[in-house]
């Protein structure tokens, strides 16, 4: 190095390096791109597949029932007659075939919905829980509805056993929030005496479905009988009979109901 040059490069001692830790508040979307991904996360294959739906067969209320995935159901023992809303049903000892689509209430549009029973009229308490096996006349029942629009169903009935047969039709309408019209004309032949029962209803809930009002008006005439009355021999004299019926449901507990006639 030549002389008088060794001042202008004096010896600097080297920096002591300097650490900080501390944690970064600023908005890292601000200094570089964020990407996002969205979808459905697929859940993981289990080792074991739960077992698909498969017929059920159960014991309940005194009779056998078999429910198959897809189909009507089988009940064998003691069951009661399915009707609609202006029918009359009976206790039967015997076995009842019926679809899903048989309870009372509108049916979709142009769903059919069925049942039949055939066995002996069960003549015995239904609260007794001891005593002899009292059955009596050989009895059968049969139901056919079918929903003409999501509003109007139409519905027929028979019954049948020794001296009575009954034929009856009648309809279900929903009026939206003005309430749901039952009616039905039944003809009975019992003993070979020909009679008449008409039957017309009306439901409507209120207050928010917190309240629901229900008014019958029934009038049967002289000689009429169906499987419900083949014991008493039918009705005697014309009858007219009206009744009111108001019910709250009560969460956890049911429908609190009073009927008045």
């Amino acid at each position: 190095m030549p002389l008088g040059c060794e001042d202008l490069f004096p010896d600097v001692p080297p920096a002591e390096p300097n650490y900080s830790f501390g944690l970064e508040t600023d908005d890292l979307a601000g200094k570089r791109s964020v990407y996002l991904m969205t979808g459905v996360a697929q859940p993981r294959r289990p080792w074991f597949s739960s077992a698909s739906a498969v017929p059920t067969v159960s014991y309940g209320d005194r009779s056998w029932v078999y429910r198959p995935v897809t189909g009507p159901s089988l009940a064998m023992g003691n069951v009661v007659s399915k009707a609609p809303g202006w029918g009359s049903t009976a206790p039967i000892g015997g076995v009842q075939l019926s679809d899903r689509l048989s309870p009372g209430g509108l049916l979709p549009e142009g769903q059919l919905g069925y049942s039949s029973v055939f066995g002996r009229l069960n003549n015995m308490d239904p609260a007794a829980t001891s005593g002899a096996v009292d059955y009596g006349a050989s009895a059968g029942s049969g139901m056919v509805r079918y929903g003409l629009t999501p509003s109007l169903t139409l519905e027929g009935q028979m019954q049948s056993a020794p001296s009575l047969t009954t034929r009856g039709v009648g309809t279900t309408y929903a009026a939206g929030e003005l309430g749901t019209f039952q009616a039905g004309a039944t003809q009975s032949t019992f003993d070979a005496v020909n009679a008449w029962r008409y039957r017309f209803g009306y439901n409507v809930n209120l207050a928010d479905d917190a309240v629901t009002l229900g008014v019958a008006t029934e009038e049967v005439g002289a000689g009429f009988g169906d499987l419900a009355s083949f014991q008493d021999g039918g009705f005697a004299h014309r009858q007219m009979r009206n009744t009111l019926s108001a019910g709250v449901p009560i969460s956890g507990w049911g429908t609190l109901s009073v009927k008045i006639q």
